[in-house]
Formats: C-alpha cells, structure tokens, sequence
C-alpha cells in the first residue's frame, strides 16, 4: 500500500520535521548551515556537464537588481495591505506560536539582513541600522515590541540602497572571490547575490502566511 504508516505516525513525523527545520532556521550560523548552503554540494549553478569539466556560466550580475526590486513590490504591497487593516499592529505581531517570529520580524528581518551584507560580507563600512542588528538579525527572538509600519519601510529603504550600492562594486571577476565577511561561510560573492535573491521570497511568503493566518482568527 502507497499510506503504510497510521494516520496518527504520518502525523508525528510530521510534527518532528517541522521542529528540525524550525531548528535550524532559527540558530546562527552553524554546521548545519555550511551543510545546507555548500556551494559544492548544494548551491551551485552547473549543470551536469558543467560538473563533469565544461567551463561553469557565472551569474549576470546587472540582473541582480532587478530580482530585487521584483522581490521587493511583493513585500511593500503586503506592507500596504497590512497599513490598510484597522489595527495593523495586530497582524505585525502575529506570531505561528509562542516565542516564533511574528510578521513584523520576518519582515524587519529581511532589510537588516541586507544591511548586514552590504555593511559587514559583502564588504565592511559603517551602517546607521546597527541599532536593530541584534533584534532583528538570524537567531534572534522575536520581541513583543513592534516596529511601525514606518519604521520597518525607513530601513527597508536604506538598507536596499546600501546593499545596492555594495552589489555595484561587485565586477564579474569578482564573482568566485570569497570576501572576507563571508570566509567562515566559504561563500563567493556568487553564492552571496544567490542566497540575497532567495532570501527575500523565502521570508515574504512566511509573512504573507502569517497574515492569512491573521485574518482567519478574526
């Protein structure tokens, strides 16, 4: 038979699966990470005869912004929907359970992250966002203090303009260098502008299925 489990052990390993991923998204960088984001194993963008010796293509880094800026209207029109409700401050702390990321974090979540790039792995300068890297950054609790909607669309902004101001520097024969905020991770500036582009989707669905879930408590 296809179903050879019970109903209630098809249940409970799917309750422990959602723990381990929940684990792992959760912890700073670890070993689990290096495993899941090996470039040589996981991430890489050959193809199969590519690994068998061909030359390997490089990604087309003046495409890069424009993932971005797409990613980023799904992100802003959910920030729109979420400033339209009659208490947004109720959706942005919606949480899938107790002490999980709420909607304000994922999102507050994602501008902090690029900042980090931008200020201290893709290259290093001074950031005005430091205040919110410990709040907002990976591994971090989500706090029952909310940012405004505001708030979250300032560092959304700025941080966007410094991680694109940093992207710009980054030239093709560039692409396979490690830089040096990235070298315990031992991704190429490649790898990096990949994980960037998937990042935000990856968060912007979770919020988008936190606000569903929002709205069908109400």
């Amino acid at each position: 038979m296809i179903y050879s489990l019970s109903r209630s052990a098809r249940n409970q390993a799917r309750l422990e699966s959602r723990i381990l991923l929940a684990d792992i998204i959760v912890r700073p960088f670890s070993d689990v990470d290096r495993e899941v984001y090996n470039p040589a194993k996981n991430l890489t963008t050959a193809t199969p005869s590519e690994q068998q010796g061909e030359q390997k293509m490089s990604i087309d880094i003046a495409t890069i912004p424009e993932l971005l800026n797409f990613n980023r209207v799904m992100t802003l029109k959910l920030l729109d929907e979420i400033g339209e409700l009659p208490d947004p401050a109720s959706a942005l702390g919606h949480r899938p359970g107790p002490q999980r990321a709420h909607i304000a974090w994922q999102i507050m979540h994602l501008g902090i992250t690029e900042e980090l790039f931008a200020s201290q792995r893709l290259r290093t300068t001074d950031s005005s966002l430091t205040e919110w890297f410990d709040l907002y950054q990976k591994g971090s609790t989500a706090s029952d203090e909310l940012p405004t909607i505001d708030t979250i669309r300032s560092v959304l902004s700025e941080s966007r303009k410094n991680l694109l101001d940093a992207i710009s520097q980054i030239t093709e024969a560039d692409l396979d260098t490690i830089p040096a905020g990235l070298s315990e991770r031992g991704w190429t500036n490649q790898m990096a502008l990949q994980i960037v582009c998937w990042h935000e989707p990856h968060h912007q669905g979770q919020a988008h299925l936190l606000l569903n879930s929002w709205k069908s408590q109400q």
